[in-house]
């Protein structure tokens, strides 16, 4: 069922990125991207804010013991209004223009690899530094909290819930900010500024006082946010729209794969290797230099999201 759920999550994300990119006026392409993380943040907050109010307030042997399955039972609410209004959302005006001519692409993934594997590696390195910040600024540096600087649980899941709502009013900010300097000048001023700051940071967190792991955690979800805020609309404006979704789909989730899921993996083990708290910094840091050596790669200015 877990991986039923993150295909689906994953195939309708990269989806949900081309339809706000496709409705959106040519200025506001940055902004209507970041709306995709914007809602995606919503719901980990949700579930962050609901384990924080679980762990605060049930004992742990009953939120072992029944608790934990409240949260599933309470998204069943959720996911009968997803669905009601994902089988009410319009076709773009794009994909309906394409469809009345009689152009859309008939074998896409077969299209997509031959036509646009440049395009899917490009995607899947940018998408590099936030799939890996993404896990371990907001799921490695919880757990961190808890098992390597001693905070209690519920204390660690409040500070990430206050990070995650940090970062999600900071997402379409940057996004905003994208269409007024460009998307590669932000990802640049993102990859200098992880690069510089993601060490430290984690120097300072290893102090363990909460005031400390506030703003760390802080200050990591606005690094993090200009990814999230720029990237949607710079990836969309790789693809041709006969085969954007599934091209964007492949190189997108790739990197997901391969790097969101296995970062807290990384984080702990360089830990381990180098026992040193701060370790992970060196992880964010290299991310963010590989996406400063690949913004050259990325159209400038954007093309057009025809």
């Amino acid at each position: 069922m877990r991986l039923i759920q993150g295909i689906s999550a994953g195939g309708e994300f990269s989806g949900s990125i081309i339809l706000l990119v496709e409705h959106a006026p040519p200025n506001q392409r940055g902004l209507y991207g970041s709306i995709a993380n914007f809602g995606a943040m919503i719901g980990a907050l949700l579930g962050a804010g609901m384990g924080w109010l679980l762990t605060a307030f049930l004992p742990a042997d009953v939120t072992y013991d029944w608790g934990w399955r409240v949260p599933f039972l309470t998204s069943i609410v959720i996911g009968a209004l997803g669905l009601w209004i994902r089988l009410g959302i319009p076709d773009t005006p794009t994909y309906t223009s394409l469809k009345d001519n009689g152009t859309l692409e008939r074998h896409p993934l077969r299209a997509a690899l031959r036509r646009h594997g440049r395009e899917m590696m490009l995607t899947a390195g940018l998408n590099w530094v936030v799939s890996a910040g993404y896990y371990v600024v907001f799921v490695w540096f919880v757990t961190d909290m808890t098992s390597v600087l001693g905070l209690p649980y519920h204390l660690a899941l409040g500070i990430g819930t206050i990070g995650l709502l940090f970062g999600l009013i900071a997402t379409p900010a940057f996004g905003y900010l994208s269409d007024r300097i460009g998307g590669r000048q932000m990802l640049a001023v993102g990859s200098v500024a992880t690069a510089v700051f993601a060490i430290p940071l984690l120097m300072i967190a290893s102090t363990g006082t909460v005031v400390a792991v506030t703003v760390v955690q802080l200050g990591l979800a606005l690094l993090i946010a200009i990814f999230l805020g720029t990237l949607p609309a710079v990836f969309v404006s790789f693809y041709r729209a006969e085969m954007r979704c599934t091209a964007l789909s492949l190189g997108y989730n790739m990197a997901l794969a391969l790097f969101g899921g296995t970062a807290p993996l990384v984080a702990t083990l360089l830990i381990k290797l180098t026992g040193w708290p701060s370790a992970p910094g060196l992880y964010l840091a290299a991310t963010a230099l590989a996406c400063l050596a690949l913004i050259r790669f990325v159209p400038k200015p954007e093309p057009e999201v025809l």
